[in-house]
């Protein structure tokens, strides 16, 4: 056991067994620093210049009350070829997915809101599609089919196969049974025919 109050080393030292340092408020290294079993931040931030690169195959844990903050158009990108990035330009933030894939986002509920919390749209697994606006829903999809509230605007053609209802009276309908002819029932009786 060796026990310093001063010492300055000019040139390389290597400790074979384990270096204990208590006390010790700055480490200041002008060349590479490497740890070869990780590197424990707590109580202060892990500053880096130019950029930073995780190639381990363990797991990197970020814990405490801190942020990870990338500056305005400093990506985050994901896998070997960097297809997957996330990123801010000042203005707007933006989700890449530049490889041959698709971008899939998967859960059991997905929303799309406002940062105030305004729903724009839900998505639910092995249910309705909801589309909001002004955060009032518009549109849903349903096991039958799709129910619009309020205005519907086709600048089209509609497509019906068999016949248009009156919603609360089901036997009151415009029918289609067969080309070139329709008729008008109500009470689930045929009143008109035009053919």
């Amino acid at each position: 056991s060796v026990t310093f109050t001063d010492g300055t080393f000019t040139g390389n030292v290597t400790i074979g067994g384990t270096l204990t340092y208590e006390d010790v408020t700055n480490i200041d290294s002008v060349g590479i620093v490497t740890a070869r079993a990780g590197v424990n931040v707590s109580g202060g931030q892990l500053l880096v210049g130019s950029g930073v690169t995780i190639g381990i195959a363990g797991v990197t844990t970020f814990s405490g009350t801190s942020d990870v903050h990338l500056l305005d158009n400093v990506k985050l990108n994901v896998g070997d070829a960097s297809d997957l990035s996330i990123y801010h330009d000042g203005s707007n933030t933006y989700i890449d997915e530049s490889g041959t894939g698709q971008l899939t986002i998967r859960a059991s509920k997905t929303s799309i809101q406002k940062y105030t919390g305004e729903i724009c749209g839900t998505f639910t697994a092995d249910g309705a599609a909801d589309l909001y606006y002004n955060n009032s829903k518009k549109f849903e999809t349903t096991n039958d089919g799709t129910v619009t509230t309020g205005i519907a605007t086709v600048t089209g053609n509609v497509s019906i196969a068999d016949k248009i209802i009156h919603t609360g009276d089901t036997n009151t309908a415009l029918r289609f049974p067969a080309a070139d002819t329709f008729t008008v029932e109500t009470a689930g009786t045929e009143r008109v025919r035009v053919s």
